[in-house]
């Protein structure tokens, strides 16, 4: 048992992996108000953990971050965004995907709404 002064133990990672994706300009009245700006906001406080305060345990040796927003947020580059996470995130890494939009549920899976939601069915697009 750890005394009163001895810190508890604190698992270190290497990179903590950020993609941050966000869409408000959907067509018509689909559109939001507000994921680019919670975007925005996750993104910052996952900055400030990656890189606290002096005195501060650090839990990150660095953050690395992807953020698409809008009309970066289409399906290409949101399959990039994964697959640079696929392809990068080792043992001693953490990795969070952020999403904000709209989505649908389907047979108890999660399906994010892309920027230019029109391409989503199309099988020249998968």
């Amino acid at each position: 048992m750890a005394s009163a002064g001895t810190p508890k133990y604190l698992e270190k990672y290497d990179t903590l992996y950020m993609l941050v994706i966000a869409v408000n300009k959907y067509p018509g009245e689909n559109a939001l108000a507000l994921p680019v700006k919670d975007a925005s906001d996750f993104r910052r406080q996952m900055q400030r953990i990656a890189n606290p305060t002096p005195g501060v345990a650090k839990l990150y040796e660095r953050p690395a971050v992807r953020i698409l927003l809008d009309e970066e947020a289409n399906q290409e580059n949101i399959r990039a965004g994964l697959k640079w996470l696929k392809d990068n995130v080792k043992a001693k890494d953490a990795a969070v995907v952020f999403l904000a939009g709209h989505g649908t549920s389907l047979d108890q899976s999660y399906y994010f709404i892309p920027y230019r939601p029109g391409d989503v069915g199309r099988k020249e697009h998968w």
